[in-house]
């Protein structure tokens, strides 16, 4: 018989890795249930308080302008802003996000009338929320082959022209409630 150090090596470790024998079913239980809850997480949910601060601050000010580091209690130097049918491999790949830290910030895909929003401070995820475009819709990344906003926005550079509208290309907002469409303001400070 061959002597295989691999083997050797794993027959070595196994009887430290070995768990009571009622454990490796619950221990698997619970990875399961641990990894179906993070996709739950990050599937579900409802609209997040930055998009309900903005809606709140453009309802109440009506600004011709707004400066998205004078929203909300988040702290943060950048924000990406993953429009509806983004892919969540392809918004976690931008980001450079690892396996479970995708799961759990980050919708498998963007749904049809909202915009998911990923803070940053410092490359790592601050806070990450569903955005009605109903309370702000930011348009289309690309529009004509061209940018119509950097990805991402920095903290320093976050202003946008506001637009109200009596609805909004989403079909979310009417003329009751309106839709404001925000275009890209500033080219650096």
């Amino acid at each position: 018989m061959q002597h295989n150090p691999s083997r050797t090596l794993a027959c070595r470790l196994r009887p430290q890795l070995r768990l009571p024998s009622r454990q490796p079913a619950r221990g698997a239980t619970l990875l399961l249930a641990a990894v179906l809850g993070l996709s739950a997480c990050s599937e579900g949910g409802s609209i997040g308080r930055f998009s309900q601060a903005l809606r709140d601050k453009l309802s109440t000010d009506k600004p011709a302008e707004v400066d998205l580091a004078q929203v909300g209690s988040v702290r943060w130097d950048s924000l990406y802003i993953f429009d509806a049918g983004t892919q969540q491999a392809a918004n976690c790949a931008l980001l450079r996000l690892g396996f479970f830290e995708c799961q759990l910030s980050l919708p498998r895909v963007v749904k049809t009338g909202e915009a998911v929003l990923v803070f940053m401070r410092e490359g790592q995820v601050a806070h990450a929320e569903r955005h009605a475009l109903a309370h702000g819709d930011f348009g289309p990344l690309m529009a004509g082959g061209a940018a119509t906003r950097p990805q991402p926005v920095l903290r320093t550079t976050a202003r946008f022209e506001v637009q109200v509208s009596p609805g909004s290309p989403t079909g979310t907002a009417s003329a009751a409630v309106p839709g404001w469409r925000l275009q890209y303001k500033d080219k650096g400070r």
